[in-house]
C-alpha cells in the first residue's frame, strides 16, 4: 500500500481533530494509500499550524521519508516564512507528487525556480472535510494517476502556444517577484486566479506584473476565477477590466473558470507542458515526465 502523508505548512484549521480528517483517509484507503499525518499537524500559532520550525520539520520529513504523496492540509499563510530555510537539494533527490493550492503557490513555483520540479495545483485536504465535488474528484484522480487533461473553454485573444505551466494564487505569485523564488517565466504558460480581492486590487497585481514585464516573457495566459470581488457592479468592472488587460494580447489568453477557490474547481499539474488552442476552444495538459 502506498502512503500519502498530509502537512500544514500554511496555515491551521480551526477545530481540527483526526475524526474530521476521517473522510480524507476513507476516500485515499479506497484507492489503496495509507493515510499519515505530519508530526504538528494539529499545532497553532497565530495564524499558522505550528512555529516555522515545526512546520518545516514537517515539509522536510514528508518528503525524505517513506510517503509517496504529500498533501497540504489547506492555504491561507505562512509558507513565505519557510522559502529560504527549505532543503531544496535534499526535496530534489527524493521527488514525489505534491498536492496543494492557494497558499502553497509559493512553494510550488520556488520549486519549479530552484529545482524544476512539478506538483499539482487545485486540492487541499480540507477540502474533504468541507465536502468534495465530482468535479473535483475527477481531475484529482486523474492528477493521482498522472493522466492528461483536456478542458474545453472560452478565449479572450486567439491563437496557439504552449509551454510549462506556472502561477496559481496572484496574490501569492506575486510576493515572490523579486526574491530568487519566483521562477523564470521566459516562453511559460502563466495561470492566474483569487479570491476575495477588489477589482482595484486585482488591477494593481496585474500592472505590477505588467510592469514587471512578465506578460511580455510569457508564451500564454490562463484565466482561472477571480471570485468573491463585491457586488454585481464589481464583477461586471472586473470582467470589463480583465478585457481590456488581454483581448489585445499577441498570445492566446483563455478562460479556465473552474480554475477558482469555488467549491466545484479542477485540479491540474504544474511544472508540466500545457498546450492552448483557440481555434478548437480547448486547453491541454500533459501528464508530468518526472512522475510517469
Amino acid at each position: 500500500m502506498k502512503k500519502i502523508k498530509i502537512i500544514a505548512p500554511s496555515s491551521y484549521v480551526p477545530g481540527l481533530t483526526p475524526e474530521k480528517l476521517m473522510t480524507v483517509s476513507q476516500f485515499f484507503n479506497k484507492l489503496n494509500y495509507q493515510v499519515e499525518f505530519g508530526e504538528h499537524l494539529f499545532k497553532k500559532k497565530y495564524f499558522f499550524a505550528g512555529t516555522d520550525k515545526e512546520r518545516l520539520v514537517d515539509l522536510d520529513k514528508a518528503f525524505s521519508g517513506d510517503s509517496d504523496v504529500v498533501l497540504a492540509l489547506r492555504g491561507g499563510c505562512g509558507l513565505l516564512h519557510l522559502l529560504d530555510k527549505i532543503d531544496y537539494e535534499m526535496i530534489s533527490k527524493h521527488q514525489k507528487p505534491f498536492f496543494g493550492y492557494s497558499d502553497t503557490t509559493a512553494f510550488q513555483n520556488a520549486l519549479c525556480a530552484k529545482i524544476e520540479m512539478p506538483s499539482f495545483s487545485g486540492f487541499l485536504a480540507k477540502d474533504f472535510i468541507e465536502g468534495i465535488s465530482p468535479l473535483t474528484k475527477k481531475t484529482l484522480l486523474k492528477c493521482l494517476k498522472n493522466e492528461g487533461q483536456v478542458f474545453k473553454t472560452s478565449f479572450l485573444s486567439k491563437g496557439k502556444a504552449s509551454g510549462i505551466l506556472l502561477g496559481g494564487n496572484l496574490r501569492v505569485f506575486n510576493s515572490l517577484l523579486g526574491t530568487p523564488y519566483f521562477p523564470d517565466m521566459r516562453d511559460k504558460i502563466l495561470i492566474l486566479e483569487d479570491v476575495g480581492e477588489a477589482p482595484f486590487q486585482i488591477d494593481n497585481m496585474l500592472m505590477q506584473l505588467r510592469l514587471t514585464g512578465i506578460f511580455n516573457q510569457i508564451n500564454g495566459l490562463i484565466l482561472g476565477d477571480f471570485s468573491h470581488v463585491g457586488n454585481e457592479k464589481d464583477e461586471k468592472t472586473l470582467n470589463h477590466m480583465i478585457k481590456e488587460y488581454f483581448s489585445d494580447a499577441p498570445y492566446p489568453v483563455a478562460r479556465l473558470k473552474k480554475y477558482s477557490h469555488e467549491k466545484d474547481h479542477v485540479v491540474i499539474p504544474f511544472g508540466g507542458m500545457v498546450h492552448l488552442d483557440s481555434t478548437k476552444g480547448i486547453i491541454t495538459l500533459d501528464k508530468l515526465k518526472q512522475f510517469r
